[in-house]
């Protein structure tokens, strides 16, 4: 008894006696796989935040900020940022809009983990003939291309605390 055979039996059939054909199949298999691993991979790896992978490392400035003791004073400042793992080193640039004073100031006890990072700068200031010195706190938080900050002061006579934003220079 012959039974006849369907038209996929048949290309079964030649497939399986071309080794050619089949080793093509099998290449192509195997590509696809591969290329389906990697977008897949691609995929989990953009769950992570980018905060996480973001580098800070960089200059970045403010819009101009007014000084909250003279309403007429205004300024920028320029963050000159590098990260060394969990360490945060560089400096900070205040100055003027209208050129009455340009001050650097190191970056003190700097640290960021995942995306917040802290640091203080040593200031002073005259008070007749007494030198007072204080720190000018700064925390923040790196988003994609920004980091929003908040200023405070542990200066005696009050400060009131800043909000602002700076953005690669």
């Amino acid at each position: 008894m012959n039974q006849k055979r369907t038209r996929f039996e048949m290309i079964i059939s030649r497939i399986k006696n071309n080794p050619v054909l089949a080793l093509l199949i099998v290449a192509g298999t195997i590509v696809i796989s591969l290329s389906t691993f990697t977008d897949a991979t691609k995929n989990l790896l953009g769950l992570i935040p980018k905060s996480e992978i973001l580098t800070i490392n960089s200059r970045w400035v403010t819009d101009e900020l007014t000084n909250p003791f003279n309403k007429k004073d205004k300024f920028k400042l320029h963050f000159d940022i590098e990260r060394k793992g969990e360490a945060l080193l560089g400096t900070i640039r205040m100055a003027s809009t209208k050129d009455w004073y340009n001050i650097t100031s190191g970056i003190l006890g700097g640290t960021i983990k995942g995306n917040i990072i802290s640091f203080y700068t040593m200031e002073q200031s005259t008070l007749g003939k007494e030198t007072i010195r204080y720190k000018n706190i700064y925390h923040g938080s790196v988003l994609k291309d920004e980091i929003k900050f908040v200023l405070q002061s542990d200066r005696p006579w009050g400060y009131p605390s800043q909000k602002f934003i700076a953005k690669p220079e």
